[in-house]
């Protein structure tokens, strides 16, 4: 850690992750809200039905908090004022990518972009209704 004008820092990829879920899962706990994606491999895709048969499908489910949209950080890319942006703590490997469709607090969500911090501490989407 370093320390700054009587501020501690985190220095370390650890440290980062830390402080995320201090802040997320305890500190801003009461403004989380459920984030799901279902996931399906395997299986047999049926072209003429648009199904797939057979396979397995995994959740990854997070709580994640609202934030406001800054326009500034996200400027040049397709995201809309109706759009939502979330932030959640990384707890496992799993990487959302542009275009998958997910739930958030109980509606039906598609991811519009994504954003991963280098520390491996938080995962930023935003979201956009279905």
């Amino acid at each position: 850690m370093v320390f700054i004008c009587g501020v501690i820092m985190a220095t370390l990829p650890s440290e980062f992750q830390s402080l995320a879920a201090e802040l997320i899962d305890d500190e801003f706990a009461a403004f989380r809200r459920s984030l799901s994606f279902s996931i399906a491999t395997g299986g047999t895709y049926n072209p003429v039905t648009g199904t797939t048969t057979g396979g397995t499908t995994t959740t990854y489910s997070y709580q994640a908090i609202p934030q406001p949209i800054d326009i500034t950080e996200w400027q040049g890319t397709d995201v809309a004022v109706t759009d939502v942006l979330v932030v959640y703590t990384r707890t496992d490997a799993f990487t959302p990518s542009v275009e998958q469709a997910c739930a958030y607090d109980g509606k039906a969500m598609q991811v519009r972009q994504a954003l991963y911090d280098a520390a491996d501490a938080t995962v930023k989407l935003v979201l956009r209704a279905l």
